[in-house]
């Protein structure tokens, strides 16, 4: 399919709620282009104010697309539902290069590259506010943590940190990084993984210490690109002068046979902000397995509180979503429990299960 000959595309960005793709025209043109994932059929749209569309970010709670114009130095904002565009400036920003939202808070940030400071933009105003960034040199991505209301940016040759309830700015040293290109995070692990274009490694940060460690590929060459999977924890790096791919992960723990298997969804999607998932868990351990102790499990982080899931037939397990999710893709967490926890010298029966490996489930809210 040919969309248009005459767009030169820039990015691109999916609203999976309404499955919509929205493609900018790149720095020469003035248009975003939306497709109809439904029947590929697209529209043109056009924000007198804007030069050089570039990258882009979607809201599918509110269904809102925020696009960085960085040759007019605004933001054009999208409503999905009609294609009405409005224009967002914030007179302190040149050059606005990165953008993302936290859906949560209806709050979308937007890195400035040549003026070197952050625009926040308030999704229900649209009023706006500029960070000062003063130990960042080059900023050049952003990434946000909605669990924990975190933004991340990534420098030349250190990581910014803004507090999205306060809006304070920190800085998190990144020894060995140069040329921070790309930023991602596992918002699960709650790991922060930069590729740094120019020292050729890519820096990892934990998100509740703020310690930043650094990994390197053997045959890396200009990694400019990090995407993380939320599922496996793994971080894909691109590395463009290299021709190849790095992929960052944890160090495998040892194997135990308790497993637990999430019953999917039809279409693994659903309407009902707090679903209810089914459970089945099994215990393979050889030659006498063991007793079933229960299941635990929660949404799109395994730093909070694991609730348990109600035991309704031996074997099978059943768990609600407590609180209600927004819309868009989220991820269910869920493990098994044995006994085991018996022959533990803990007096508080039951504190030390044998926990076994988690399993994990992607479903859209729509």
């Amino acid at each position: 399919m040919i969309l248009d000959q005459t767009f030169d595309f820039g990015q691109l960005a999916v609203n999976p709620v309404t499955n919509k793709i929205y493609v900018s025209d790149g720095t020469s043109g003035k248009n975003v282009v939306v497709i109809d994932g439904a029947t590929n059929q697209t529209t043109a749209l056009n924000d007198p104010n804007a030069l050089g569309p570039d990258a882009l970010a979607v809201n599918p709670v509110t269904n809102k697309i925020y696009v960085a114009n960085r040759n007019s130095n605004n933001v054009t904002v999208i409503d999905g539902a009609t294609n009405q565009v409005t224009t967002v400036t914030d007179p302190n920003a040149v050059d606005p290069w990165a953008i993302a939202v936290n859906p949560v808070t209806n709050k979308t940030y937007v890195v400035n590259a040549e003026s070197g400071n952050i625009t926040v933009i308030d999704g229900a105003t649209n009023e706006v506010t500029t960070l000062s960034n003063p130990d960042a040199q080059f900023p050049d991505a952003v990434a946000v943590n909605w669990v924990t209301n975190e933004i991340y940016v990534a420098n030349y040759n250190n990581v910014t940190v803004i507090d999205g309830l306060t809006n304070a700015v920190t800085t998190v040293a990144a020894p060995n990084a140069l040329g921070g290109t790309s930023i991602d995070i596992d918002i699960a692990s709650n790991k922060i993984f930069m590729a740094n274009s120019s020292s050729n490694n890519v820096t990892v940060i934990d998100g509740v210490t703020k310690t930043a460690t650094t990994a390197e590929g053997s045959y890396a060459l200009d990694p400019f690109f990090v995407a993380v999977n939320p599922l496996t924890h793994k971080a894909y790096v691109a590395n463009g002068n290299s021709s190849n791919v790095t992929v960052v992960a944890e160090q495998p723990a040892a194997s135990i046979p308790l497993q637990v298997a999430i019953n999917p969804l039809p279409r693994n999607e659903t309407q009902n902000p707090t679903p209810t998932f089914t459970f089945s868990a099994t215990d393979t351990f050889a030659p006498n397995p063991t007793v079933l102790d229960g299941v635990h499990y929660q949404v799109d982080t395994l730093q909070g509180a694991w609730l348990p899931a109600k035991n309704i037939s031996p074997g099978t397990y059943e768990g609600k979503i407590a609180s209600p999710l927004t819309l868009g893709i989220h991820v269910l967490y869920a493990y098994a429990t044995d006994g085991q926890e018996g022959t533990d010298t803990n007096t508080d029966p039951g504190a030390s299960p044998l926990v076994g490996s988690a399993a994990t489930y992607a479903f859209l809210v729509y």
